[in-house]
């Protein structure tokens, strides 16, 4: 919540109200503050859990603070997460050495790999199909580039008249220019990539890379297309509930197991992508990759110096996660599985086809996190959902920060349901919301809108209130304050804007303005970074509240 001291008590108080066998234990370690302890009492007491109840109030120890920022030392995290960037290029070099020799010797995976090659090359399907498609793939975003910061990186700012990207893409950039019409850009060839670092959990940082400006649009054009290729056989990477559905499966008859990989983003060697992608796919994927990687000079991520990638593709790069998804469903298919579900690298499989998945993935380059992946006994957990004989038992990460009103409404929306049991826990919660003056909303899908309470306590507190809506007389509509992210309008009267019509927003209306020769587009741009405010909402009504409601919402307002 607000400081690791808050945290503790809140912790302790949710775990003085449960009579389990392990809660001294747990209470020592809240005292002794021994936060190593504390963010792993899943695999501790593991052996002590009897129902679903015990294992969700492990999870939910954890989650108070595994990936509170609280709790982390940034330049702790700093080195951790130096340390595993250059574990995982040193992995992917032994890899790559290994697989030059793939068609020198035959192998047990021989076989295996030859048929996860095949089903690539299915999926992908001809590409000259997807070359034609290029100019209504292609896609600018608000992130930033290898040689601009994110707030300086607004789409209508990346539309420009010079380009870094490697020497292997210009062609295509400056047939797309032709192809727009535009003149050719100014080209800097550069094939290096910026790595950053960023919160990941309380021990260490993850590893980015913002890729060159001339070659991110590229990048996301094969990941929009591979997207939509995946989606013909099942797997829709815009969609997370065939996964968690696999998992839940899982959880009742065990014929579904559920894998998970350490640092898969970064362990994708390049060797192993040109083993498995047909050529002209990996030439295409291979001009837009950034060779080498350099870390930002007054930044934590300065340690990691410059050198040469061993990977094929850093997470940052707009097709890695279509790439790591297009190999680990391959090697699926490949084993003889046909009951699958792959997310990035969130796998569910058959049981019977979990181990020999396991080799295949291993014999690639890529290491299971044992921890993460669970082949038997009750308990799955797969794309942020954790299930035990069925019951859903997910707990409410709690996230540190302290600055935005709307961050701190998240976490007290969460833990509700815990004080219901707890009435230290729901006091020290409504001293929160009092001190912190959050706004208080009726019950929606958005928890960092304000504090959840009943809608019929808001009618009563005057919370929701009529009001005319702004055009018309009729009907008054119900409305509350709420926050929301703030956003800001510019004009951009460019020429430029004619690309980023065609790159970013193509349902925009194109005028043609007397006397200019250029299409001219009015280009809106939200800039929602770490800025929010209170907004007037219109209220739905359609969401079911939860059974906790009622009696949080009357807690609230108790004596007030």
């Amino acid at each position: 919540m607000r400081n690791q001291t808050e945290v503790y008590d809140l912790c302790r108080y949710f775990v003085e109200t449960i009579p389990q066998t392990f809660k001294d234990s747990v209470l020592g370690h809240i005292r002794a503050r021994d936060l190593k302890s504390l963010c792993s009492v899943s695999q501790l007491y593991r052996q002590h859990c009897i129902s679903a109840y015990d294992f969700q109030v492990l999870l939910q120890i954890e989650a108070f603070f595994k990936k509170n920022e609280l709790f982390s030392d940034d330049a702790t995290c700093a080195v951790a997460a130096a340390s595993s960037f250059q574990k995982a290029e040193e992995h992917c070099r032994v890899v790559n050495l290994r697989l030059d020799e793939f068609y020198s010797e035959q192998t047990d995976f021989t076989l295996l790999v030859e048929k996860a090659q095949a089903w690539i090359s299915h999926v992908l399907g001809e590409f000259a199909v997807f070359q034609e498609s290029i100019p209504d793939m292609v896609k600018v975003t608000n992130g930033a580039t290898s040689t601009t910061p994110r707030r300086n990186s607004r789409m209508f700012m990346k539309i420009k008249r010079e380009y870094r990207c490697p020497a292997p893409a210009v062609p295509y950039l400056r047939t797309l220019a032709t192809y727009f019409g535009l003149p050719a850009p100014r080209v800097r060839v550069s094939g290096i990539n910026r790595v950053v670092f960023v919160p990941k959990n309380w021990k260490t940082h993850r590893t980015i890379a913002c890729e060159p400006d001339g070659a991110l649009p590229f990048q996301l054009a094969f990941d929009a297309y591979a997207k939509t290729r995946l989606r013909r056989f099942g797997i829709d990477l815009a969609d997370q509930s065939r996964n968690q559905g696999l998992a839940l499966r899982g959880s009742l008859d065990g014929s579904q197991a559920t894998i998970d990989l350490e640092q898969a983003s970064d362990t994708v060697s390049l060797r192993a992508v040109e083993l498995l992608f047909p050529a002209q796919w990996y030439q295409y994927l291979l001009a837009f990759r950034s060779s080498h990687y350099k870390g930002v000079p007054d930044t934590p991520s300065a340690i990691l110096g410059t050198g040469k990638y061993e990977k094929f593709s850093s997470m940052g790069n707009g097709s890695t996660f279509a790439i790591e998804t297009l190999i680990f469903a391959a090697c699926c298919h490949a084993v003889g599985s046909r009951d699958y579900s792959v997310y990035g690298d969130d796998i569910c499989i058959t049981t019977p086809h979990a181990e020999p998945l396991i080799e295949l993935l291993a014999y690639l380059g890529f290491t299971t996190n044992k921890e993460k992946t669970f082949l038997s006994g009750p308990y799955r957990e797969s794309c942020g959902s954790h299930y035990y004989s069925g019951t859903y038992i997910t707990p409410h990460y709690v996230r540190g920060n302290v600055k935005l009103k709307n961050h701190i409404s998240h976490n007290v929306n969460g833990l509700a349901p815990l004080a219901l049991e707890s009435p230290k826990l729901a006091a020290a919660l409504r001293n929160i919301c009092r001190e912190e003056d959050l706004l208080v909303v009726p019950y929606t899908s958005d928890t960092t809108a304000g504090v959840h309470t009943s809608a019929y306590v808001c009618f009563e507190r005057k919370v929701l209130r009529f009001v005319k809506p702004k055009y018309g007389y009729w009907p008054c509509l119900p409305s509350y304050r709420a926050y929301t992210i703030k956003t800001s309008t510019r004009n951009c009267f460019d020429c430029r804007a004619w690309v980023l019509w065609h790159m970013a927003s193509r349902k925009r209306r194109v005028e043609i303005m007397p006397g200019v020769d250029e299409p001219l587009v009015r280009s809106r741009y939200a800039d929602g970074t770490l800025k929010y405010k209170r907004a007037i909402v219109y209220y739905s009504g359609r969401h079911e509240e939860p059974d906790h409601l009622p009696w949080w919402s009357n807690y609230l307002f108790a004596d007030s």
